[in-house]
């Protein structure tokens, strides 16, 4: 092994889009509780936080890797890397040769800094790796949470993965949903795959890509044997708190493209199930969100109401600005209200 690094953390700004802390986790929220009670949340430290956090989910990998596959001369791929968070950590550790991707340039340049060890690629995939070049694709984050694509990345995994090779990969499972504190109780047969917070920005955490067992082995199960599933309890004192985690053999076989792992089997009714529940979820999302906007309209209309008054300081600029915040809110309903009709 490699000996360990002084270790450094990203600009805030990155590293809070990666794995954010602040805006996901009020005092009074249970993500909160759960990362408290794991011991490496120091509430007056998001430094030391998401340094610690970047341990907790390196050791989480390699404890799930059977030992044999930790070689020297192994090669590790990390799909999603931000900023270097974890990719630093996963650098000292590691003693193979260890490849990441990014696809924004920002964070790319970041990480690599942080982890001048390993090759960082960005941009779009395919990767510029040849066809089972690496034995075990790391994804902390990118298939769980986040606006990007699944279908591409798994199959960018089953490429670059020699037939026999590992995809170790983080979720989205029952722990994660009782983080959303919502009224509804998990339900295994009608989740599927189940986007919630589609319209969350990505510094409070992006949209969370929740799975069940079943819709993993009927996609990911097309390219892959499934070895170990974990619901919940990853970098978690309780084996019910928080995200899951997985490994999968990649199946031998030529690469498979993204649609064939994405393509819905027609005669399973869970598919259709979990479908018109995602409509449905994703409609009370969006009626909720244009009801905040209407909240703000009504607040932005009255301030605008109050600087034009008999009574205000003529301050014109300052009217002329609330009048537009108005004009935009309210587009934004519209536009909203529109999304929603039509779905």
């Amino acid at each position: 092994m490699r000996p360990r690094r002084t270790m450094r953390t990203p600009p805030p700004a990155l590293a809070e889009a990666w794995w954010p802390l602040q805006e996901v986790a009020p005092t009074g929220s249970r993500w909160y509780a759960d990362q408290v009670s794991a011991g490496w949340w120091d509430p007056a430290d998001d430094q030391r936080t998401r340094l610690r956090h970047a341990v907790a989910l390196v050791d989480e990998l390699l404890a799930s890797l059977p030992q044999s596959s930790i070689a020297d001369g192994a090669t590790i791929l990390e799909l999603g890397c931000g900023p270097g968070t974890a990719l630093q950590e996963l650098a000292a550790r590691w003693p193979g040769t260890l490849h990441a991707w990014e696809p924004e340039a920002e964070p790319a340049e970041v990480a690599r800094v942080l982890a001048p060890d390993a090759t960082v690629h960005e941009g779009f995939v395919p990767l510029p790796l040849p066809d089972g070049a690496v034995d075990v694709v790391w994804v902390p984050r990118a298939l769980a949470r986040g606006t990007a694509e699944w279908a591409p990345l798994l199959a960018e995994a089953h490429r670059v993965l020699k037939p026999g090779g590992l995809l170790a990969a983080v979720l989205a499972g029952p722990g994660a949903w009782a983080w959303e504190e919502r009224a509804d109780a998990w339900d295994e047969a009608a989740t599927g795959l189940l986007v919630l917070g589609a319209d969350r920005p990505d510094a409070q955490g992006g949209p969370v890509r929740f799975v069940s067992r079943w819709w993993l082995d009927e996609h990911w199960g097309r390219g892959f044997e499934t070895l170990a599933v974990r619901p919940a309890g990853v970098t978690m004192p309780h084996p019910g708190q928080g995200f899951g985690l997985g490994v999968w053999r990649r199946a031998a076989g030529d690469p498979l493209p993204a649609d064939l792992f994405a393509a819905v089997a027609a005669q399973d009714r869970r598919e259709g199930r979990a479908f018109h529940r995602q409509l449905a979820l994703a409609d009370e999302e969006a009626r909720a969100v244009a009801g905040r906007r209407a909240t703000a309209i009504a607040a932005t209309r009255d301030r605008a109401a109050a600087l034009s008054g008999p009574e205000a300081v003529d301050d014109q600029p300052r009217v002329r600005a609330a009048v537009a915040a108005v004009r935009a809110l309210e587009q934004d309903v519209e536009r909203l209200r529109q999304e929603v009709d039509a779905a």
